[in-house]
């Protein structure tokens, strides 16, 4: 039983790491599968903070997105 839930948000914000250096996030797409999988190995819950359409991701990018979003099942995610 738990006293309380922790869920940690992390922005992802787009699968393409030209868009995440254009921004200036400071993560590669690489960085946040490691810190997905650290966390998750601890089991804490994850929300998964997404944008989509970015001016510099390609369409391809939406789909490979969606695509990895079902595949880490994650129960929360903000669009």
């Amino acid at each position: 039983m738990h006293l309380f839930d922790i869920v940690v948000e992390l922005g992802l914000q787009s699968i393409n790491d030209e868009t995440l250096r254009f921004l200036n996030r400071g993560h590669t797409v690489e960085d946040f599968d490691k810190a997905f999988k650290m966390l998750k190995q601890y089991g804490i819950e994850i929300c998964v903070h997404y944008i989509n359409d970015l001016p510099i991701d390609k369409k391809d990018d939406i789909l490979i997105a969606a695509k990895m979003r079902k595949h880490i099942k994650v129960k929360c995610a903000k669009f």
